[in-house]
C-alpha cells in the first residue's frame, strides 16, 4: 500500500505543492466612530496661542425717554438720553501638540507592499483618538486641551414636584438650565448604553417605546436636540451644550511623515513614521453647556 498524495500538514507548513494565498491586509478590532469634532465650529490660528475678547460687562439703560416734565408729558427731544455701558476682559489657550512615532527596519518597508500604508492609518486613528478624548475630557493643565466635561457646568435640578428618575427627564431639565443662561442648546453626548436604555425605555406602557422606534432611519434626537453618541463620553453622564459656546483652532493639520535619518537609522537602516497635529479649543463660555449624572 502506498502513502496517499493528500494536503495534510507537515511541519506545520501546508502541502508544499499548494500555494496559499496571503492577504494584503491586517485585522484588528473596529475603530471607534469619532464624532465630537463633526459637532464644533471649527477654525484656523498661526500661532502658538489664541487670545479672544470677551464681554465682562453690559450695562442696559436702554428706555422709553419721554420729557415729564411738560404738561402734558410728550415724547422726549432733544433731551440728555440714558447712557450705557459695555467692559471687556481677554482670555486665551494654548495650542496643543498631538504626536506619536513607530519605528521600524527599512527592509520591512521595502518587503512589505502594504506596511507603509497601514501603519499610516493606525498612527492617525491613534492621533485622532486621542483628540477627540481632549476635546471632551481635556483636564485643561498645561500642555492639554481644556475639554468640554472640565469646564461645564455642573447640572442643577430645578424645583419642580417631578422626580427625575427617568434619563430622558434629567436631560430635558439640563436644556432648560442652559436656556435660563439664554443658550440654545442643539447636541447631547452620550455613552452608547446610556442612549440604548433611553431608546429602549417603554415606561409603563410595555406596548410602546417612549422614544425608540425599531424602523427609523432618522439621526438619533431627543428634545430637539442631536445626539452623539460616542464611546469617550463616561458611562451615566450626559453633556448638554451649545457648539456656538466652543471653537476648534487647528494650528496643524494632522499629518504623518516618514524619516530616515533619526537617531541612529541610518546605522540601523531603519525609518521612524510620526503623526502630529497642533490645536487649540476655544471656551467662550461656561453656561452654554451643561453636564451631569443620572
Amino acid at each position: 500500500v502506498k502513502t496517499a498524495i493528500t494536503n495534510a500538514p507537515s511541519l506545520g507548513m501546508a502541502q508544499p505543492l499548494v500555494a496559499g494565498d496571503r492577504l494584503n491586509r491586517v485585522w484588528h478590532e473596529p475603530n471607534r466612530v469619532l464624532r465630537i469634532r463633526d459637532v464644533l465650529p471649527a477654525g484656523r490660528t498661526q500661532s502658538n496661542v489664541v487670545w479672544f475678547p470677551k464681554e465682562n460687562a453690559f450695562t442696559n439703560n436702554a428706555a422709553v425717554v419721554r420729557n415729564t416734565s411738560a404738561s402734558p408729558i410728550v415724547a422726549a427731544e432733544n433731551v440728555t438720553k440714558p447712557e450705557s455701558a459695555i467692559t471687556f476682559t481677554s482670555d486665551s489657550e494654548e495650542v496643543v501638540t498631538v504626536a506619536h512615532f513607530i519605528p521600524v527596519s527599512k527592509q520591512a518597508l521595502d518587503d512589505s507592499d502594504f506596511l507603509a500604508s497601514y501603519v499610516n492609518s493606525r498612527l492617525m486613528y491613534g492621533l485622532k483618538l486621542t483628540e477627540e478624548n481632549q476635546l471632551l475630557n481635556g483636564t485643561g493643565v498645561t500642555g492639554y486641551i481644556s475639554g468640554i466635561n472640565t469646564n461645564s457646568t455642573t447640572y442643577a435640578q430645578a424645583d419642580s414636584p417631578h422626580s427625575y428618575s427617568d434619563q430622558i427627564e434629567y436631560i430635558r431639565d439640563a436644556k432648560r438650565q442652559a436656556q435660563q443662561s439664554n443658550y440654545e442648546p442643539s447636541v447631547v453626548i452620550l455613552k452608547p448604553k446610556d442612549w440604548s436604555d433611553m431608546e429602549l425605555d417603554r415606561g409603563t406602557n410595555e406596548k410602546q417605546f417612549i422614544i425608540g422606534n425599531p424602523h427609523g432611519m432618522a439621526d438619533p434626537r431627543l428634545w430637539c436636540m442631536q445626539v452623539v453618541v460616542t464611546n469617550s463620553q463616561t458611562a451615566g453622564t450626559f453633556t448638554v451644550l451649545d457648539p456656538m459656546t466652543f471653537q476648534i483652532f487647528d494650528r496643524e493639520d494632522a499629518a504623518v511623515e516618514i524619516i530616515y535619518e533619526d537617531s541612529t537609522n541610518f546605522q540601523k537602516y531603519s525609518a521612524t513614521i510620526r503623526a502630529v497635529e497642533r490645536l487649540a479649543l476655544v471656551a467662550y463660555s461656561t453656561s452654554g453647556w451643561i453636564q451631569g449624572t443620572f
